[in-house]
């Protein structure tokens, strides 16, 4: 790499961090705390392999070495999502330089980190973004080894194997990434690899996934637990599978609602329209097959079923971060080849593109502040916890999703006691304490879901008049979060109040 193009990437890195620290988000409410759990059972040195999260060892097995480097860490845990979104942007510029010059680079890469899901999703522990550095990282090297010359070509097989390395792992980060076959269908149709790439780029896949299959078969003894795990947990959980999801999310313009993901994206799918159609004019079928496969996938994940019996695919937002390197890689390219195509155009295109990133870094702060909102009790909780200087033996009693992130945010200071959600009857069951603290109506989900509240006991509904409320945790005048204000008991012996000092 030249010194030029060396300086302009750590200042884009730097650019990209700074984004990502100023936005940061941390534990969210999807996958995480699952996550971290597995990653914890890891850690310990038992199998993870008893649930569909357990087997993303993209996931759990760094997370299970951070843990066991700086313990329950809700920043340790954010790093890895952040390095990879640092990976990310790394590859997209090498690539974009290499393939179409320092400006296609550049403008890929702000878009990367100016792009709103990336600022909501980067530093929380969502497997689409593994997968998305995955995904620039084999592009990387597709680009970089098939343009070698002599004496270089020798190395080509060890790259091509080494982007199918990546791609494997992003299977390992989320079986959501079989669907990624797609994106590559017009690839396969417009650039025509040739057969000894692609074989050595299914070759470096096959040894992930082989492996992963003996150490799956070491551990559980079948070779298939992974799928059937899969299959199982798909039959039972309700996934999103709101047929107007996605055309709210992505083109919806006015009237946003982050909260509920709508309107992340602002005018970006609408613009990546009309740079599909300047691809044809590029004369570069990759961009072509990058752009057309992008939508591709898309139609997949509007339309696409997800079993034999025809049932829709699931629908989240997270899951575009796959492809959004790909999207960049694509306006980088158009953007590169306006500029150069005419001078008079250039500051023309130079100024609305900063427009673009300014709306676009707006937008995403604006996201990050509403996806924040529902993990703000537990972060205030927590501290108020902290504050009291409970002994070993004054257990907190709580929901079970309160439970699971007051103990993150306390870093495992705390003696938590949660409903067991797998037997939530074991809850109601439980006597009624003579010592400790009880936070009511923690979450939304005890406040929401019927089901779970008729399996808390009755002191945790209406808690004895002789136990003394401590605080209540005040706030949010939004959505359902009106409708209740999480409450910190100090559970006290029959007929005894506490001082209140």
């Amino acid at each position: 790499m030249k010194r030029k193009h060396l300086g302009i990437l750590l200042f884009l890195l730097f650019l990209c961090g700074a984004v990502r620290l100023f936005n940061f988000v941390g534990i969210g409410t999807n996958d995480d705390v699952c996550y971290i759990e597995s990653a914890q059972v890891l850690a310990s040195g038992r199998s993870p392999y008893t649930s569909q999260i357990g087997f993303r060892s993209g996931m759990v097995a760094p997370l299970a070495l951070l843990y066991k480097v700086f313990g329950l860490n809700e920043t340790a845990f954010a790093a890895y999502p952040l390095g990879c979104s640092l990976v990310t942007c790394t590859f997209i510029y090498l690539t974009a330089i290499r393939l179409w010059g320092t400006p296609a680079g550049v403008f890929a890469c702000l878009l990367w980190i100016a792009y709103p899901l990336q600022i909501v999703f980067d530093t929380q522990l969502s497997p689409s973004n593994q997968q998305a550095t995955c995904v620039a990282a084999a592009l990387f090297f597709y680009s970089f080894s098939t343009k070698l010359s002599s004496p270089s070509k020798s190395n080509v097989p060890v790259f091509l194997a080494l982007g199918g390395v990546f791609l494997g792992f992003a299977w390992l980060a989320n079986e959501i990434f079989v669907t990624f076959v797609l994106v590559v269908l017009p690839f396969l149709v417009l650039v025509r690899p040739k057969i000894r790439h692609l074989l050595w780029i299914t070759a470096g896949f096959a040894v992930v996934f082989l492996l992963e299959l003996l150490i799956i078969k070491f551990t559980t003894g079948s070779w298939f637990s992974r799928f059937t795990c899969i299959l199982n947990t798909e039959q039972v959980i309700s996934s999103n599978k709101d047929p107007s999801y996605l055309p709210r999310t992505l083109f919806k313009v006015f009237n946003a609602k982050p909260l509920y993901e709508e309107g992340h994206f602002g005018i970006i799918w609408y613009l990546f329209i009309i740079a599909t159609i300047a691809t044809l004019f590029l004369k570069d079928k990759l961009v072509l097959a990058l752009a057309l496969g992008c939508w591709v996938w898309l139609a997949y994940i509007q339309w696409g079923i997800q079993s034999p019996e025809g049932t829709p695919i699931a629908r989240y937002i997270r899951y575009i971060s796959m492809i959004v390197p790909l999207q960049c890689l694509v306006f980088g390219a158009v953007l590169g080849w306006l500029v150069t195509f005419s001078s008079k155009l250039k500051p023309v295109v130079i100024f609305l593109f900063i427009l673009l990133i300014g709306n676009l870094f707006w937008l995403g702060s604006k996201a990050v502040k509403m996806v924040k909102l529902p993990t703000e009790d537990f972060r205030e909780i927590a501290q108020l916890l902290l504050q009291l200087d409970l002994k070993s033996d004054d257990i907190v009693y709580t929901d079970f999703l309160s439970g699971d992130f007051i103990e993150i945010y306390a870093k495992g200071r705390l003696t938590i006691k949660k409903a067991n959600i797998i037997g939530p009857n074991i809850f109601t069951e439980m006597p009624e304490p003579q010592k400790g603290i009880l936070i009511q109506d923690g979450s939304r989900a005890a406040i929401e879901l019927t089901w779970f509240r008729e399996t808390m006991p009755q002191w945790y509904l209406s808690p004895p008049e002789h136990w003394e409320l401590l605080t209540t945790v005040t706030g949010k005048n939004i959505d359902v979060y009106k409708a209740f204000d999480p409450k910190i008991y100090k559970i006290l012996p029959q007929n005894l109040k506490g001082d209140k000092n």
